[in-house]
C-alpha cells in the first residue's frame, strides 16, 4: 500500500511551528527590535524553509499582535504599546489570582519543588545575561498554578497576555534587578503556600504585580 500523502502536510505544519516558535522568541527577547521590517524571504532564508510556513508564521503571529502589517507594503515587528501593557497586568493579576485560588488544595509538594527549581532557573539565566530562558523559567513558576486551576481557558489568556508582558518587560527593564525582585517575592508565594495560607498566597501574589506594573509606569 503507497503511504498516504500526509507527510508533506506533516512536515509543513512542522516548518509552520518551528518558523512561528523561532519569531516568536525573537521578538520576545528583542532580538528582533519594535518596528523592524520583516521580510518573509530573508526570514525562510534564515531558518532553511520556504517562504509559505513563514507567511502562515508572520499571520499567527499578527493575530497576536507581535507583528503589524500595511497590506502589500510592509509587515514588521509590533511596536510596544504601554497602555496596553498596564492593561495587561491588571488582566494578569486578576486571572491569576483566580487561578491559584483554584488550584491550592492540589498544590503538593512536586508542585512546590517544581515552583522552586524555577525560581532559582529564573535567577541563574538571568544572572547569565539569557533574558530569554529567564522569561520562560518564570512562565515555568507560574504555570504551575495555572496547569492545577482545572480552568484550561483561563490558562490560554494568561499566557497569551503574559507573552506580551515578557516582552515589554524586557525592553523595559534592563539588567537583573526586577528579576532579583522576582525571585524574592516568588519566594514569598511558595512560603505562603507551604504555611497552607491562601490568603497569603493570594496577597503576595497580587503584591508582585503591582510592584511589577508600578515600576513599569516609572519607566
Amino acid at each position: 500500500m503507497p503511504i498516504p500523502e500526509v507527510v508533506p502536510d506533516l512536515s509543513r505544519r512542522l516548518a509552520r511551528e518551528d518558523a512561528y516558535i523561532t519569531l516568536r522568541r525573537w521578538i520576545i527577547a528583542g532580538d528582533l527590535k519594535p518596528g523592524e521590517m520583516l521580510r518573509d524571504q530573508a526570514i525562510a532564508d534564515s531558518l532553511g524553509v520556504s517562504r509559505t510556513p513563514v507567511r502562515e508564521a508572520l499571520r499567527r503571529l499578527e493575530d497576536e499582535g507581535f507583528v503589524e502589517t500595511a497590506r502589500n507594503r510592509w509587515t514588521r515587528v509590533a511596536l510596544l504599546n504601554p497602555v496596553k501593557a498596564v492593561q495587561s497586568y491588571a488582566v494578569v493579576q486578576a486571572l491569576e489570582t483566580e487561578a491559584l485560588s483554584c488550584a491550592f488544595e492540589r498544590i503538593g509538594e512536586d508542585a512546590l519543588s517544581e515552583m522552586v527549581l524555577a525560581n532559582d532557573r529564573m535567577l541563574a539565566a538571568s544572572d547569565a545575561g539569557d533574558s530569554f530562558t529567564a522569561a520562560g523559567s518564570d512562565e515555568q513558576f507560574h504555570r504551575v498554578w495555572l496547569s492545577l486551576s482545572g480552568n484550561n481557558e483561563l490558562s490560554a489568556i494568561v499566557t497569551s497576555q503574559k507573552l506580551k508582558l515578557h516582552r515589554i518587560e524586557a525592553a523595559y527593564f534592563a539588567g537583573t534587578a526586577r528579576t532579583l525582585d522576582s525571585y524574592v517575592e516568588h519566594g514569598l508565594i511558595i512560603a505562603a503556600i507551604e504555611r497552607g495560607s491562601l490568603a497569603d498566597a493570594c496577597g503576595a501574589l497580587r503584591k508582585h504585580w503591582q510592584l511589577s506594573e508600578k515600576l513599569f509606569k516609572l519607566k
